[in-house]
């Protein structure tokens, strides 16, 4: 009876373990050091980064989309940074777009959008990453992000694409997305154009 008892655990176990390797061959679920350096992803398929490289963080879950790896099902916070007002009287000027840590970055993150908009002309800004940890700085756009016609919306990505609004397309000048807790987000500097009384900057990230 024990031996029977020990033959249909076994079998159960079997069982399970070979209905997870299915499942999981089913949802193309692996885990690897770098995701990235798969050969001939399928689509859809779901990987386990386990070091900080290729520009995703370690511990994350990315999904291969049929062109590239991006966050599956990110979590997105961050903040916007408001300068001058519509209601003043006074153009902002090139000073003003040299701002130290207007705001802190509360975990470990990757940069996904940088937008800015005016109410008048076409200011521009270089957004920039402060870290604590070491002291250093580095832009998180390679150009300069300026605005549209009259302040329009713009944006930047790692890549050319459409903006989280679902409208824009955003310009691929993103770099340097990687964002540690603690990390402050600063503006280096900008032109601001002698017009604008209102500028926004927003910085979107996911985790």
């Amino acid at each position: 009876m024990s031996g029977d008892r020990a033959l249909r655990d076994l079998v159960m176990v079997i069982g399970l373990v070979f209905g997870l390797t299915i499942a999981n061959a089913q949802e193309g679920f692996i885990t690897r050091d770098n995701c990235t350096t798969l050969a001939a992803p399928t689509v859809n398929t779901r990987c386990l980064q386990r070091t900080t490289t290729g520009g995703f963080n370690g511990g994350t879950i990315l999904r291969y989309n049929g062109a590239a790896w991006e966050q599956a099902d990110p979590h997105r916070g961050g903040c916007s940074i408001v300068l001058g007002s519509d209601s003043s009287l006074t153009a902002l000027t090139n000073t003003d777009l040299s701002q130290g840590n207007v705001c802190q970055v509360p975990q470990q993150a990757t940069v996904l959008e940088v937008s800015v908009n005016a109410n008048s002309g076409t200011p521009n800004v270089t957004v920039s990453r402060f870290r604590p940890n070491g002291g250093t700085s580095i832009p998180i756009v390679s150009a300069p992000l300026q605005t549209g016609a009259a302040g329009a919306l713009a944006c930047s990505r790692a890549s050319a694409g459409t903006s989280i609004n679902g409208v824009t397309s955003c310009v691929g000048t993103l770099q340097n997305t990687g964002l540690n807790a603690g990390d402050f987000i600063y503006l280096l500097n900008g032109i601001a154009g002698g017009t604008a009384t209102r500028l926004t900057i927003a910085v979107t990230w996911i985790w």
